[in-house]
C-alpha cells in the first residue's frame, strides 16, 4: 500500500514539474525583439547604390556600430535608420552623386527638442581628407536636402543641420583619394630607387 501511495505522489510531482517547465519557457518570435540574443538583422537587400553597394538591415546596424558622433549639443545621440528611410536616402544619393554613389554610413541623429542649427562631426573610418563628400538629410519621404559640409578629414566629416532625422554620408566611388595618390607616389619613388640601386650595383661589380 505504501509503495502505491509513494508511486502516485511521484507521478503527481513529475507531472506538475513538466507543466511548470512548459509555462515558463515561451519561444520568442525572431525579429520582433531586437534585445533578444537570438535576434539578428536581416541581410535582405533594401536598396542598391549606383556603385552596386547593397544596403541591408545588417549593414545599417553595422553603420551605427562603426560611427560615432561629436557635437556641442548636449544629449545628442545616434540610432539606426529604418528600411524605408534608407531606401529614400539611397535613391537620392543615386540621383545627386550618380552612378558612382557609395554610402559610407547612414545614421539617425537624435537631439533634444528645441535644438536649433548646430554643427556635427561623424567619425567614418573609410573617409579620407580631400574626398568629395555629400551629406544627405531625410526631412521627409519627399524632402531630402543636401547639408553644407564644412570639413572632410581622415576618418571624419563635419556638417551643419537645423532639423533632425536620418542622414547619409555619400562619396563618389571613382573619385581619387588623397591616400591613394600618396601611395602612388610612394610606389613610383620605390621603383626609381630600385632602378638606381640596380645601376649602381652593376657599376660596382663591373
Amino acid at each position: 500500500m505504501k509503495k502505491r501511495v509513494l508511486a502516485m505522489v511521484s507521478i503527481l510531482v513529475f507531472t506538475l514539474g513538466m507543466s511548470m517547465t512548459v509555462m515558463a519557457a515561451p519561444s520568442p518570435v525572431a525579429g520582433n525583439d531586437t534585445t533578444s540574443s537570438s535576434w539578428k538583422p536581416s541581410k535582405e537587400t533594401i536598396a542598391t547604390t549606383g556603385s552596386g553597394e547593397a544596403i541591408t538591415e545588417a549593414s545599417l546596424y553595422a553603420d551605427l556600430n562603426a560611427t560615432t558622433l561629436s557635437t556641442s549639443v548636449e544629449g545628442a545621440s545616434l540610432t539606426n535608420v529604418g528600411p524605408q528611410a534608407a531606401a529614400c536616402l539611397v535613391n537620392k544619393a543615386n540621383e545627386v552623386v550618380g552612378a558612382n554613389a557609395n554610402i559610407v554610413t547612414m545614421v539617425d541623429i537624435q537631439v533634444p527638442e528645441g535644438t536649433g542649427t548646430a554643427s556635427f562631426t561623424l567619425s567614418v573610418p573609410s573617409l579620407v581628407a580631400g574626398q568629395s563628400v555629400t551629406v544627405l538629410h531625410l526631412k521627409s519621404a519627399t524632402d531630402i536636402e543636401v547639408l553644407p559640409v564644412t570639413a572632410v578629414n581622415n576618418g571624419s566629416v563635419t556638417f551643419t543641420m537645423s532639423s533632425y532625422s536620418p542622414v547619409a554620408v555619400v562619396v563618389n566611388a571613382t573619385a581619387p583619394k588623397t591616400a591613394d595618390m600618396n601611395m602612388a607616389w610612394i610606389a613610383v619613388l620605390a621603383l626609381v630607387s630600385a632602378g638606381g640601386a640596380v645601376v649602381l650595383s652593376k657599376k660596382y661589380f663591373a
